[in-house]
């Protein structure tokens, strides 16, 4: 008797809540094929291996499910731990706003396609509105400047500051024939504040307000903030 016209019609062992096969119902189906064979003509003792090995493949496979699940579950632990063990340090991130601080000047970065001979970089405040133009020249890949943020300078030497608070920079540039460069990613300087865990996966929670995941990060600083 075939193991397949018994799993037809062998209602009382249920099958899976997908309708697959496993291992105890293959093992059910497999101890009721025996009892129900006719003694006077045994099934095929080839067939019967047969079947064997597929069971225990069944059984191999099930078990490399459970251990790849384990590891699954070892390795999301892990990440989990390690992003937990940013929170307090400085982060090199790709986007365009960062958390300006008065008295400390603001690292804004950005990737070249080319050599620029003029480059543009646009502040602007949490409106949008333009607060101040840094005229620089650029490389071919990653560059950076510092912006101070000072808002004015006294004839006494007292420095104003822009206010605390959330900004924004464009960039543009051109090459010595004045033709556009392309400027591939922005990145600013922050720090991870908090990590929080959405569908089982950590993300970061940034000085600016931001959350991005781990992907959005190019570089992590060694001190403990910006």
């Amino acid at each position: 008797m075939d193991i397949s016209s018994v799993a037809s019609g062998a209602g009382s062992v249920g099958m899976g809540r997908e309708q697959e096969l496993g291992k105890e119902e293959f093992l059910k189906l497999l101890v009721t094929q025996l009892s129900q064979q006719d003694p006077l003509n045994p099934q095929d003792g080839t067939e019967f291996v047969a079947q064997l090995a597929q069971f225990t493949s069944l059984e191999r496979l099930v078990n490399m499910e459970r251990s790849m699940g384990d590891v699954a579950l070892a390795t999301m632990a892990n990440a989990n731990s390690q992003a937990a063990g940013f929170i307090g340090k400085g982060v090199v991130v790709k986007g365009d706003t960062f958390a300006f601080e008065g008295g400390k000047g603001e690292k804004l970065g950005f990737e070249l396609d080319r050599k620029a001979e003029t480059v543009t970089v646009e502040v602007k405040d949490s409106k949008g509105n333009l607060i101040d133009t840094i005229e620089t020249t650029g490389k071919e890949g990653v560059n950076d400047l510092t912006w101070d943020g000072i808002k004015s300078t006294a004839e006494d030497g007292t420095v104003t500051y822009y206010e605390d608070g959330e900004y924004t920079f464009d960039v543009t540039a051109t090459d010595a024939d004045g033709d556009e460069v392309g400027v591939l990613e922005s990145t600013v300087v922050t720090r991870v504040e908090s990590v929080k865990f959405l569908d089982q996966v950590p993300y970061l929670v940034l000085g600016t307000g931001e959350t991005v995941t781990m992907n959005a990060v190019r570089e992590f600083t060694n001190t403990d903030s910006k």
